[in-house]
């Protein structure tokens, strides 16, 4: 049997609420997402010299960590600053990304690594901007 509440409010105003509260259901379970066979590694810093740098730092870590793969790459794609040198390391086990990740490191060429610098942006900025207050 779920749990229910209820709360008054009297204002000075005269503004009188009454609200009913009752305890959430229990959730569904949730079902488990399928891992992609390929995922991304997204590095990025100030400096070429500074990614390469980085990416030697994060392959001793990655090396002596062992988490699952697409944990890794979600903090990497979703929780770091997007700098302006990036490289993104694609692979499906831990060989293509070490390969992808060498290569990197020693400036050479790998079919796992993309390398590259955003370029500028064309165009206008925003033209409409509504605050969230009024009519709009």
């Amino acid at each position: 049997r779920p749990r229910r509440a209820g709360v008054s409010s009297f204002g000075m105003s005269g503004t009188n609420a009454h609200v009913i509260v009752e305890q959430a259901a229990e959730p569904a379970p949730a079902e488990a997402v399928p891992v992609p066979s390929v995922l991304p590694f997204v590095l990025s810093a100030r400096t070429e010299a500074a990614l390469r740098a980085q990416a030697e730092q994060f392959r001793h870590w990655y090396v002596n960590n062992p988490l699952p793969d697409a944990d890794v790459g979600r903090a990497l794609a979703l929780d770091r600053s997007r700098l302006p040198h990036r490289a993104v390391v694609v692979g499906g086990g831990q060989e293509e990304f070490l390969d992808g990740l060498d290569a990197l490191i020693t400036g050479g060429v790998s079919e796992h690594l993309i390398q590259g610098a955003p370029g500028p942006v064309d165009g206008p900025g925003p033209v409409f901007v509504f605050p969230g207050q009024g009519a709009q």
